[in-house]
């Protein structure tokens, strides 16, 4: 793809594809370097579409949790441990905690686009979704502000490390440990 000497009137760098259609045509760069050599850029030939997929996240604020709890105390058990079968015991286990998981943490789907910012996360855009349909002044004050104090952290988040690097796990770690250990009003 690069037709145009890229160190003296040699043609040093070489870009094959098989998909020229995808690219628009290359060109050179001058490099502010002490270099002779010049660099080659080849731009994208046309815009990719996003790619969205569909994200389920459940609702863990703490009166969610303890409503879980009121509801797995409160429940009889006797249909589980009266069960001679462990299979059926097991099935009805799972099922009845499955049940009350259910109605107690329900579950958000939230699209999410690779084109979003990286500190755009699924809860926010389930925030932001809750935001829309609040009518009452002193509530929606409350989730705005909640929602700019998830984002404001999402991007310090962010700027920590390179996504995936230790550095990085430890404050998401963090974050996780604090969000736990306080009482979020909304989210």
């Amino acid at each position: 793809m690069a037709d145009f000497p890229t160190r003296g009137d040699s043609h040093l760098d070489n870009c094959l594809t098989n998909r020229p259609d995808l690219f628009a045509r290359c060109y050179p760069f001058h490099v502010s370097t002490k270099s002779d050599h010049r660099g080659v850029i080849i731009p994208a030939g046309s815009k990719l579409r996003p790619v969205r997929r569909k994200v389920h996240i459940r609702n863990r604020r703490l009166h969610r949790k303890q409503d879980l709890y009121m509801a797995l105390v409160g429940e009889d058990w006797r249909g589980v441990l009266d069960t001679k079968n462990v299979n059926e015991a097991v099935n009805n286990l799972e099922t009845t905690i499955r049940g009350h998981l259910d109605r107690c943490m329900p579950v958000s789907v939230v699209t999410v686009s690779s084109r979003d910012p990286a500190w755009m996360t699924p809860l926010v855009k389930a925030m932001l979704r809750s935001k829309s349909r609040v009518s009452d002044e002193a509530r929606l004050k409350e989730l705005i502000k909640r929602i700019s104090e998830v984002i404001s952290e999402n991007r310090k988040q962010y700027n920590v490390g390179v996504i995936g690097s230790k550095q990085w796990w430890k404050g998401v770690d963090l974050v996780q440990y604090r969000s736990e250990e306080t009482q979020p009003v909304l989210f």
